[in-house]
């Protein structure tokens, strides 16, 4: 992994050990099942959160001393369904926006925390063989032709935040205070799995990432030549400090 700064290496440490449904935090059902849990059983509210406290750790770092209530409102209202871990988090996500936006949950970045999990679990999961040649990326840019039209390569997502997101990593992390730490004003992430399977987390600047973000959303680069320059420079290879 390339590691830019403190708060990314938080960010992306994380990628590391929790996206991969074959880490040794994944759960027993991710990664075969001992021939002493194969008893039929009904799963425990812990077995079916799994998925969330192993894919969604930010999110639970933020919920904080909320979490569990959150889980318990959570599964009442999927009527405590044996789900697919996919729809484990797709649905736990969709209901924690939901708080938030009816003002039960008054955490202002999640909904965008949730939003970077989300991305960084679908790209790690991305097949990344057709867009490779011997190992190498076939288009080692950010932003691919595609007749007329320049798309984001399809190895990478954009994530935007309306605090400064890399000190919203820190913080999480050390379980300091947010209203303390983080600014509010917008920043952007670049995840890639362009050259490993764990995303790599940079930084992009302000100006250039609301463009990457628009492209992202509506389909439309209204970037400059320069933009584009700038752009396909964020998966430069960095060299080992």
């Amino acid at each position: 992994m390339h590691i830019h700064s403190h708060g990314q290496a938080l960010a992306e440490s994380a990628l590391d050990s929790s996206l991969s449904p074959r880490s040794s935090t994944a759960p027993a059902s991710f990664d075969g099942i001992a021939d002493h849990s194969r008893l039929r059983r009904a799963p425990s509210r812990l077995d079916r959160s799994s998925p969330i406290h192993t894919l969604l750790p930010y999110t639970c770092l933020a919920l904080g001393g909320r979490l569990d209530g959150e889980l318990d409102s959570f599964w009442k209202s999927v009527g405590f369904a044996d789900l697919p871990f996919d729809a484990v988090l797709e649905r736990f996500a969709h209901f924690l926006k939901r708080r938030v936006e009816n003002g039960t949950v008054r955490i202002y970045f999640l909904p965008e925390l949730l939003d970077f999990e989300l991305a960084a679990h679908e790209l790690r999961f991305t097949a990344r063989g057709p867009y490779l040649d011997r190992g190498e990326p076939r288009e080692a840019t950010v932003l691919v032709q595609r007749g007329a039209r320049l798309e984001l390569h399809p190895l990478m997502r954009v994530s935007r935040f309306p605090c400064d997101a890399e000190a919203l990593f820190e913080t999480l992390a050390h379980g300091d205070c947010i209203d303390c730490n983080v600014r509010s004003h917008e920043s952007f992430l670049l995840l890639s799995v362009l050259r490993e399977g764990n995303p790599d987390v940079v930084p992009v600047p302000p100006a250039l990432g609301r463009k990457l973000w628009a492209l992202q959303c509506v389909g439309r680069f209204a970037g400059s030549g320069a933009d584009v320059a700038a752009a396909n420079a964020l998966c430069t290879p960095r060299r080992p400090h």
